[in-house]
């Protein structure tokens, strides 16, 4: 197939891409190189990429609508995986504006040019910050998402929103990915656990949230990768309209500092840790209920938490700018 995947050289898309490769399909990789962290740690992200003929790489922003639709029928795509856009809750209340024009306006856009295009199969990445506050963990995609926590959040229940009114009135297929808390090799260096394991590589102090009790589903990419490979062969094989949510998350959420412990153990070496309070925006647990994944696509979370967290600080001791 041939498939178009946005923000194809950020941390999950560049995993993706890779996978898609590896399978035969034709890839198009569409990248802003937006400058919220140095275009350099993306560009080595798809460095292996780059030379293989069934790689394309387009630099352009997906708000370009008129771009899209040449891309999108130039380039025959028969299936969009859209990962495009601007992530971090805490970061958004800083820059609202930003988030609302590169989720919400971004993905419009998306829809606007696969309609034009007459492209009817769509992945959405969306995110477990959807759920905000209040519910009761596990989260299910049958919950009530009405309470937000940040713009982020707001953007992608907004985006969510956008993505099923097409689907109701131009008969758009799509499958929307709410994803939980990712890490590994290549994650960006703002997430926490780039953060986390670097602050014990260079034995510098770092402040965490909430005494370390907040609880985060963390999900290794590989696994991630995984439930997209799914959902897209679900979709491509689907001959009826589809529209479903699903959690990929690894069910199993971990207090900061268990994660802490896990890093220590395998570098053998301890980290000066201090706490501040909470920022408006961050939530206090994340937990998914992946049932719904497993029954439909088949997704299974596979790789637990010690195996990530070593194979991630093996990558991360080679970077040269740690």
């Amino acid at each position: 197939m041939n498939i178009l995947v946005t923000g194809g050289a950020g941390f999950v898309g560049s995993h993706l891409c890779d996978r898609l490769i590896e399978q035969g399909h034709k890839v198009i990789c569409l990248d802003s190189f937006d400058e919220f962290y140095p275009k350099a740690i993306k560009k080595d992200n798809i460095k292996d990429l780059k030379e293989n003929t069934k790689f394309h790489l387009i630099t352009g922003d997906v708000r370009d609508t008129d771009n899209l639709i040449d891309i999108l029928t130039s380039k025959k795509v028969e299936i969009i995986v859209h990962l495009a856009g601007k992530c971090g809750a805490v970061n958004s209340l800083k820059n609202p504006l930003d988030y609302i024009s590169s989720n919400v306006n971004g993905t419009v856009s998306i829809l606007e040019a696969a309609k034009e295009a007459e492209i009817n199969k769509i992945i959405f990445s969306s995110s477990s910050a959807v759920y905000g506050s209040g519910l009761d963990a596990p989260f299910t995609e049958n919950s009530t998402i009405n309470t937000p926590t940040s713009p982020y959040a707001a953007s992608k229940q907004a985006a969510e929103m956008f993505i099923r009114m097409y689907h109701e009135m131009h008969g758009i297929s799509a499958i929307v990915l709410r994803l939980f808390s990712v890490y590994g090799p290549r994650q960006r260096p703002d997430s926490g656990m780039y953060q986390f394991i670097k602050s014990n590589l260079k034995k510098q102090n770092i402040a965490i949230y909430g005494e370390g009790k907040i609880l985060r589903d963390y999900t290794y990419i590989s696994d991630v990768v995984d439930g997209f490979d799914k959902a897209i062969a679900f979709l491509a094989n689907s001959e009826d309209s589809v529209m479903d949510t699903f959690n990929l998350g690894s069910s199993i959420p971990n207090d900061i500092k268990t994660i802490f412990e896990l890093i220590e153990k395998n570098t053998k070496q301890s980290t000066s840790l201090s706490y501040k309070k909470s920022p408006l925006g961050n939530l206090h647990a994340t937990h998914a209920d992946i049932s719904k994944a497993q029954s439909t696509l088949k997704y299974a979370s596979k790789t637990e938490i010690e195996t990530g967290i070593k194979t991630t600080i093996e990558w991360m001791q080679k970077l040269e700018n740690l």
